[in-house]
């Protein structure tokens, strides 16, 4: 699994618009790329949880709980493991490329589709939601940061 992190969302972010671009499923201002990625990524903070996110989740909930812990014997390193695998056992069944989706993949690509459609800062839109949809399930499918460079 990979380690993800908000720099590889941005990333996905990126490779998800170039690919609907360069198929030309959608069309826009040049000018426009890098608030258009920004926009997309900030929907996609919403949809998918890093392993980043994940750890970060499981310090915040056993930094609550740290007088409960010294009760019960533990450590906060055996409650932190405990904690991130109850993290990842949450989120287990919609795990992809590093990635921990908060809905099904087709739910997700749905999303981002009816984010093209209704963001400004998309001119034109060519395809269908389905090919859309199929395109950007793929993608997130097939991400593998360490392939990009």
């Amino acid at each position: 699994m990979q380690n993800t992190n908000h720099h590889s969302l941005k990333t996905l972010s990126k490779v998800l618009l170039g690919r609907l671009e360069s198929k030309k499923y959608i069309e826009f201002n040049p000018k426009v790329r890098n608030d258009l990625q920004d926009q997309l990524y900030q929907k996609l903070t919403k949809l998918i949880i890093t392993e980043e996110d994940l750890v970060n989740s499981a310090r915040q909930d056993v930094s609550k709980i740290v007088d409960v812990i010294s009760d019960q014997n533990l450590t906060e390193t055996e409650a932190f493991q405990s904690q991130k695998r109850a993290l990842k056992s949450k989120y287990g069944e919609n795990a992809i490329s590093g990635f921990y989706l908060v809905d099904t993949l087709r739910a997700i690509s749905m999303k981002v589709c009816k984010f093209l459609f209704e963001t400004d800062l998309v001119e034109e839109v060519f395809e269908s939601d389905e090919v859309i949809q199929k395109s950007v399930m793929e993608a997130i499918q097939t991400f593998d940061e360490s392939k990009i460079s």
